[in-house]
């Protein structure tokens, strides 16, 4: 299934938050070597308590751990070049009331 390109929602950016939101990026990548790309998800106390700590909202944390946890889903699709035809592998054939493979 072919994804939906993504578009910038806005034009606007603030150039002073540039180290910042590359250090996300970074700590995004500790993260994943850390974990041997298996971060599994925190547990809910954890999110609750950086909600309070950090002043952000627990429905936001928890849809930006659930977002890390499908990267897979991100990864380009592969498509074939040069594609020519399907070639059947298994096929059946029915002759009569029996059937052969």
């Amino acid at each position: 299934m072919k994804r939906i390109s993504f578009e910038r929602p806005t034009d606007h950016y603030d150039e002073g938050i540039t180290g910042i939101d590359e250090e996300i990026c970074s700590l995004i990548k500790q993260r994943k070597e850390i974990s041997g790309n298996n971060p599994g998800y925190p547990p809910f106390e954890y999110i609750s308590k950086w909600s309070e700590t950090y002043g952000l909202y627990e429905d936001f944390l928890k849809s930006l751990f659930g977002s890390m946890m499908n990267e897979k889903q991100y990864k380009p699709t592969i498509e074939p070049s040069g594609f020519r035809q399907h070639i059947p592998i298994l096929k059946s054939v029915v002759i009569g009331s029996a059937s052969i493979l």
